[in-house]
């Protein structure tokens, strides 16, 4: 299948060799932001940031089930803030059959995969969370 990205630099390869979300870090301040920043919106500096891999668990903060969603979805979803460990708060999709029993403080994980397709057959690869499979 050929895929693209949904947006160009939106992934990193972490240190398990995995594809994981990028971020940047700034080494004057300590924040993390996500999307990646050219200049730190804390301290105005743009010589201190680094891109890094965000953490792949997150806890869902709020969640909304949209159903009034852009044409390329072929059926409404649950949008959720996801905290992450480095103090980054995003929005995304939650997928899987539970997503829609997800709630406030629960732990969900990173999935990058196809989130829809273009006219000309390329499947859009973005990033989703589902909920975190315990360990026994």
């Amino acid at each position: 299948m050929n895929t693209v990205p949904l947006r160009p630099g939106l992934f990193i390869v972490d240190g398990d060799g995995a594809r994981a979300l990028k971020g940047t870090r700034c080494a004057h301040c300590g924040r993390t932001y996500f999307p990646p920043r050219r200049v730190c919106p804390r301290c105005r500096r743009g010589d201190a940031l680094a891109d890094v891999a965000l953490g792949r668990i997150g806890v869902v903060h709020a969640a909304t089930h949209v159903v009034r969603h852009p044409a390329h979805f072929a059926c409404g979803y649950v949008l959720a803030e996801v905290d992450l460990p480095e103090g980054v708060r995003l929005r995304a999709q939650l997928g899987g059959d539970d997503a829609a029993h997800l709630r406030p403080g629960d732990r969900v994980e990173l999935a990058i995969e196809p989130l829809f397709m273009t006219a000309e057959g390329q499947a859009v690869l973005g990033y989703r969370f589902h909920k975190k499979k315990e360990a026994p």
